[in-house]
Parts: C-alpha cells; structure tokens; sequence
C-alpha cells in the first residue's frame, strides 16, 4: 500500500576501531616504522610473504580488508590511478613523502567511492584532483607558517617539494576487497601491502 514510501536502509562494514585518524596513524606506523609493514615481497622474508598469502586465502571473498599498501618505487598521480583502478581500490589517505624517523607527508580523506557507481574505478580520477588539491593548499602557505608546521614533525620546504614531485610511496585503503588484496602481493608494484582489519561487505 505505501510501497513507495519504503525506508531506505544501508549497511556498511563495522569495524573493531572507528577512530577517525586511523588512517594517519597506519601512515605513521608502516612509513615511520617501515621495518613493522607485514605483507608484501619487501616485507619480510619469503617465509613471510607465503604466510601472508595463506593467510588472505582463508579469507571470505566477501569480506574487505583495511590495507596499507607500500610501493616499490614511488608513482606519480597517473600510475597511482591505474594501480587503483587495477584493484577496485579508493586511496583515502596518499603518503606523499617519507624519511627516517621523520612525520611521513600525507594528503586525503576525501577520494571515497560514489555509490551511484561501481567501486572498480569510481576513484581513479580522484587521485589528480585531490594531488591538485594539495599543491594549491601547499601553495597557499607562507614563510610564517613554518613554525606551526615544525610543531607537527614537518616543515615548509619539505612540503613544497613533495607537492612540486607529486609522487605517492603508498596508500591507506579501508574498503579493498580480499580478492584483489590477493593480487597486490603479487604486483611489483607493491613492496608491501600490510592488512590491518577485515570486515565483512555487506553490500554482496
């Protein structure tokens, strides 16, 4: 009788934290500590990336996984899109630059897939929008800004020059799937992918 009227009712993956800055605390665990990073060819010994793989095969395909993804060499803004695109993938938080022991420069939060779109590509064109995005805010800062940068770990000229590279050492995505985080271990691309959390998608 009211059918059209019908609630709408969503679902999503709940996951054991619900921190909002989890992103930016994997980005300082795995390029800080990059001794830490758990999967991947560059992770460890190949004892431990054959474990890793045995570990992602008892996984339920309809689960996604919460990934760091380290790469062998850094991309810039068109190979990063291709490489998300490759694995349905939506990078919400771009590790721009990395050093020893020092804060990593990251940008993002925003590239979150469409849900008028399929997943497989809905961000790989956010990826030099939100590049963009970066430089013109690195671009907006002035000398007297250094101060308060160097209070977080950073400072101005590091952050013009990674905004000038534009080239992404890796990625935190909490929504890839455990099919294609199966595949990223064996891209060349990736040194390592670190699986941080599982969750089932409700969504299949």
């Amino acid at each position: 009788m009211y059918r059209d009227h019908w609630p709408l009712v969503c679902g999503y993956p709940l996951r054991r934290t619900r921190d909002p800055h989890l992103a930016e605390d994997l980005a300082q665990e795995t390029f800080v500590k990059a001794t830490r990073a758990l999967l991947g060819r560059c992770g460890g010994s190949p004892a431990a990336w054959l474990l890793s793989r045995a570990v992602l095969a008892r996984l339920s395909e309809a689960m996604n996984a919460l990934v760091v993804v380290e790469f062998a060499t850094p991309l810039d803004a068109s190979r990063l899109a291709d490489f998300a695109r490759r694995y349905g993938s939506c990078p919400e938080l771009v590790v721009y630059e990395r050093r020893p022991r020092a804060t990593p420069i990251t940008w993002g939060g925003h590239m979150t897939p469409s849900t008028s779109e399929p997943r497989s590509g809905a961000c790989h064109g956010l990826v030099p929008h939100e590049l963009e995005n970066f430089r013109r805010w690195t671009a907006s800062l002035r000398e007297h800004d250094d101060a308060n940068l160097r209070r977080f770990g950073l400072d101005l000229s590091r952050l013009r020059a990674a905004a000038t590279a534009g080239r992404a050492y890796g990625y935190v995505d909490r929504t890839v799937s455990v099919a294609r985080a199966r595949k990223m271990l064996d891209d060349p691309s990736a040194a390592t992918v670190r699986v941080v959390d599982v969750a089932f998608d409700l969504e299949l």
